[in-house]
């Protein structure tokens, strides 16, 4: 059972990185940040180049290897667009405080 969900043939399916990518979103709705949206992001893309056919290149011996570096660079891109998309606006409230600080601290009595 383990042996054929981790063969190649498995990584080469793009359901398998739609799956992928439908678990890192709901991590990301678990644990919000925007950190996992860039890896369901990467997942995404490499589901799609793998339904239009690119799975020829990802072929061979070293083939699952450039298929994972290729999720990771496009994962890593992805983050850093999403970080500069959804960063927090000029209106934004910003707290420059710690909330285990005491807020009366510094207040006259």
């Amino acid at each position: 059972m383990i042996d054929s969900i981790l063969s190649r043939d498995f990584f080469l399916h793009p359901a398998a990185w739609l799956a992928i990518a439908f678990a890192m979103g709901v991590v990301e709705l678990v644990m919000p940040g925007y950190l996992f949206l860039g890896f369901a992001t990467g997942a995404i893309v490499v589901a799609g180049a793998l339904f239009l056919g690119l799975e020829g290149w990802f072929m061979g011996a070293t083939g699952l290897a450039y298929l994972v570096a290729a999720y990771a660079a496009i994962s890593l891109v992805s983050w850093f667009v999403l970080r500069g998309v959804l960063k927090a606006g000029p209106n934004m409230r910003k707290v420059d405080r710690d909330i285990n600080e005491d807020p009366y601290k510094g207040a006259k009595d």
